[in-house]
């Protein structure tokens, strides 16, 4: 939440195919390249009051993968450090009877179809904690017995971004003219 009502979920859907036929088709390539930035926003205000579900918690973690090389010449070892994941994870409960709800889990069940095309991102905004197109890590329900109550864990990743691994170093050899090979042996 944001200077707004709610903390709030948006998920973006992404669909390049029709994109890329109506920019075509329009001859307005611009219209296809701010909709396939933005996507078609879908937001969902997590409001007890307004909509029945409402957020009882939310952490964030940054896991990194360090590796240390030890030097035997008596120098401190040399340290490389990779970013496996920032996570977001926020606890949810709703009322079985919400329409938003219902809602969640449908968009939960079309952003499986659109993992592997990544035509999706799902942003988070709550007090200090901001997500922007964000990937889904994780989502799980649990419905309780003895209550009307359906507890939500929401997982969100940044993995999203460029890979923090540096990439290689390709050496070149420098051309050498005019000189003969020498059979070996």
């Amino acid at each position: 939440m944001l200077n707004g009502v709610a903390p709030i979920i948006i998920v973006h859907l992404y669909n390049k195919t029709f994109l890329n036929a109506a920019a075509s088709a329009s001859n307005f390539p611009i219209i296809a390249d701010v909709a396939n930035l933005i996507g078609i926003p879908i937001p969902i205000y997590l409001d007890e009051k307004l909509t029945g579900i409402y957020v009882e918690s939310q952490t964030r973690a940054i896991d990194i993968e360090t590796k240390a090389q030890p030097r035997y010449d008596g120098k401190p070892p040399i340290v490389d450090q990779n970013g496996v994941n920032s996570l977001v994870t926020v606890n949810l409960f709703a009322r079985n009877d919400s329409i938003l709800l219902t809602a969640l889990l449908a968009l939960c069940d079309m952003i499986f179809q659109k993992l592997v095309s990544k035509e999706y991102a799902i942003s988070y905004l709550n007090k200090s904690t901001v997500v922007l197109g964000g990937l889904l890590h994780g989502f799980q329900t649990t419905e309780g017995s003895d209550d009307d109550l359906t507890r939500i864990i929401l997982q969100i990743s940044k993995a999203s971004q460029e890979s923090t691994t540096p990439q290689g170093a390709v050496s070149v050899l420098p051309k050498i003219t005019g000189a003969t090979p020498v059979p070996v042996g």
